[in-house]
């Protein structure tokens, strides 16, 4: 325990964490306060598309400091519609770009996204989930899937 709250550590995973939060935010032209008031515990947002993109940096510059300095499994990482407040041609595909490069290298990363937004077939896997017009889930399977889950659903009440 002594070792996990030495200040030396402490000190060690707030720079590191200041290092990805200002490289990040740099890539996604997201302006920040001075890199000595940078916090672990949030970012100061900015307004219109920059504040998904600034929450986006946040993100990952925390992702990543916690792979480094913890011994836990990774959990999946999932971005639903990352086109929040509609980012221009410019900043999409550099948030796509971004999360496929710098995700914490031993995780998961699933974006749900209407679009490549210039990501390459190569870089990526697609896996169409629609089965009809409009439609995530499938009719057909609902039944089925229900039934496994009912069990877990009783545990809730």
């Amino acid at each position: 325990m002594r070792n996990a709250q030495a200040k030396s550590r402490t000190e060690a995973i707030r720079a590191e964490f200041a290092d990805y939060l200002t490289d990040f935010a740099k890539a996604l032209d997201v302006r920040l306060d001075g890199k000595q008031r940078l916090q672990l515990s949030g970012v100061s947002i900015g307004r219109g598309s920059e504040g998904p993109r600034a929450l986006l940096a946040y993100y990952l510059a925390f992702l990543n400091v916690s792979a480094s300095y913890s011994s836990c499994v990774q959990c999946p990482i999932v971005i639903d519609a990352p086109n929040q407040q509609g980012k221009d041609r410019t900043h999409m595909p550099a948030m796509m770009k971004l999360m496929i490069e710098k995700a914490p290298e031993a995780s998961q990363l699933i974006i749900g996204a209407e679009d490549q937004y210039g990501l390459e077939d190569d870089d990526i896997e697609i896996i169409d989930v629609s089965g009809e017009k409009d439609h995530v889930l499938r009719l057909e399977q609902f039944d089925r899937v229900a039934e496994v889950m009912r069990p877990y659903l009783g545990l809730l009440t």
